[in-house]
């Protein structure tokens, strides 16, 4: 199985990536780009909760949110089937790659995004993903990764630009 990620495309099949056609240029909410999004849980409500809200409050596309539940027992399954979120659910803890795989299944989009229940997804962020995603735009497999981790000394470093 090939995954694409950090991409988009709509259930119509529009807009295309580059196009400047009226449809792919339209202001209409319909016609936004859209992506499908996986995130695995595990007991961990909270941190599902500001991460979803991340999502919403700082996307400027409509995304198709996927949810692994692993277990569970803390509410996040409930939590899930009273907002209506797409999920799958294991009574145990089946692992990551199995619940990424069983999940990304369920992806209608082109791409898919992956991201855990403690990532917290910053202004503008699929914006920029778009914007890489138009540098590769040939059909050819690509992968984004969004992570980047400097150890100094045991510790994260996070520089910000002040070096």
């Amino acid at each position: 199985m090939r995954v694409k990620f950090l991409g988009t495309g709509t259930s119509q099949g529009v807009p295309v990536i580059a196009c400047d056609c009226g449809v792919c240029l339209s202001s209409d909410i319909r016609d936004k780009r859209l992506r499908s999004s996986v995130m695995i849980t595990i007991n961990n409500l909270n941190y599902l909760k500001l991460c979803l809200e991340s999502l919403k409050k700082n996307s400027s596309f409509n995304h198709q949110i996927i949810i692994f539940v692993n277990d569970g027992n803390d509410g996040t399954l409930q939590y899930v089937k009273d907002n209506n979120l797409e999920y799958f659910h294991s009574t145990n803890n089946v692992g990551l790659c199995k619940a990424v795989n069983q999940a990304s299944k369920a992806a209608k989009k082109k791409y898919l995004i992956y991201a855990h229940d403690d990532m917290y997804f910053c202004p503008g962020w699929d914006t920029e993903f778009n914007n890489e995603i138009l540098k590769h735009n040939n059909n050819s497999d690509f992968f984004l990764s969004g992570t980047m981790v400097q150890y100094f000394n045991g510790l994260i470093d996070l520089d910000c630009g002040k070096n």
